[in-house]
C-alpha cells in the first residue's frame, strides 16, 4: 500500500484544508503476476444442511443412508461428503435443510463361488450401548411373481453379492440345506467418518410374506463383518430381509447419527443347470 499526500507547498495538511490521497492494493498469487484486487458484491450465504440422505436402492433391494447432524454444515461441505461416500457417482437435490442423493449399486450372482462363511470371524462386542431402536413392520406385501419387481433370483451354491456406497451385502445357500448364510460389511469410506461403535438392530426376515424371525441386536466396531443365518429357506421361496445399523459420525466439524437401512428380496432357486 502507498500513500501520497498533496497538501500545498509546506507538505503538511492544515485544518480545514482539502487533501487528496490514494490507496493502492495489490494481491500476490503463486505463479501469477501482481495485480490489483477487484472488489465485488458480498458472497451469497451457503445453504445450511442438517440432514444428508443417500439412496442406493432399486424398486426392492439395496440400502439407504441417513445422517442427522447435530448442527448445520454448508451445502458445499455436505456435497463433498456425499462425493466422498459415493466416489462422485451421484445425483442430488436440496429440499430445505435436507440434501438427498441417489447412487447406483451392483449385483452379482457368481456360480460356484467360495462361501462367504470363510470371511466370517466372530468377535465379541466391546460396548453394550444401543443408539436407537428401530421398528420393522411385522408383515410385508405378498411377494411378486418370479423375476419381477426386483426380487433377485438366488441359485443355491452361488454367492449373491450386492455392493453400493454403504457397503457389501452377500448371501450363500448350499444345495440340499434349508439354511442361508448372509453378511454385510460397511464400506471403507463410511467407516472413515464413523466415530463410535455400530449398533445392528437385528436382521428380520419373512418367507412368502410371513414373518419368520428377528435376530438379536449387536454392538460392534464399524469395520465389523455383520453376519447371520436365515433358517427354513427352500426352493421357490420368496425371502424378504431388513436390518438397520446405527452409529455416530463426524461431518464437516459437526457430529451426527447415521443409520443404514439394509433390505431386499430374494427368490430361491435350484442350482444352475
Amino acid at each position: 500500500m502507498s500513500r501520497v499526500w498533496d497538501a500545498g507547498p509546506t507538505g503538511s495538511p492544515k485544518i480545514g484544508e482539502k487533501i487528496e490521497f490514494e490507496i493502492v492494493c495489490r494481491g500476490f498469487l503463486r505463479g501469477a503476476q501482481p495485480g490489483p484486487f477487484i472488489l465485488g458484491p458480498p458472497a451469497q450465504a451457503d445453504t445450511s444442511i442438517t440432514e444428508i440422505d443417500i439412496s442406493s436402492s432399486d424398486s426392492v433391494s439395496g440400502s439407504d443412508l441417513t445422517i442427522a447432524l447435530s448442527g448445520p454444515v454448508s451445502l458445499s461441505t455436505a456435497q463433498q461428503t456425499i462425493s466422498q461416500l459415493t466416489d462422485g457417482d451421484y445425483n442430488d437435490t436440496v429440499a430445505g435443510s435436507v440434501l438427498s442423493a441417489t447412487t447406483p449399486s451392483t449385483v452379482t450372482d457368481v456360480p460356484d463361488a467360495t462361501s462367504p462363511r470363510a470371511k466370517i470371524s466372530k468377535r465379541t462386542a466391546t460396548d453394550g450401548r444401543t443408539v436407537r431402536a428401530v421398528t420393522v413392520p411385522d408383515a410385508y406385501p405378498k411377494p411378486p411373481p418370479t423375476g419381477s419387481n426386483g426380487y433377485a433370483n438366488f441359485h443355491c451354491n452361488d454367492n449373491l453379492q450386492r455392493t453400493d456406497s454403504d457397503g457389501t451385502f452377500g448371501a450363500h445357500r448350499t444345495c440340499g440345506e434349508s439354511s442361508t448364510s448372509w453378511y454385510w460389511e460397511m464400506a471403507p469410506q463410511l467407516v472413515a467418518i464413523c466415530s463410535s461403535l455400530a449398533t445392528e438392530d437385528g436382521m428380520e426376515y419373512s418367507i412368502d410374506a410371513v414373518k419368520v424371525n428377528k435376530s438379536s441386536p449387536h454392538v460392534e466396531p464399524c469395520a465389523y463383518l455383520f453376519h447371520g443365518t436365515w433358517h427354513g429357506t427352500n426352493f421357490h421361496d420368496y425371502l424378504w430381509y431388513a436390518d438397520f445399523v446405527t452409529f455416530r459420525v463426524q461431518v464437516g466439524g459437526e457430529t451426527g447419527t447415521a443409520e443404514v437401512d439394509i433390505h431386499g428380496g430374494l427368490y430361491m432357486l435350484a442350482a444352475r443347470s
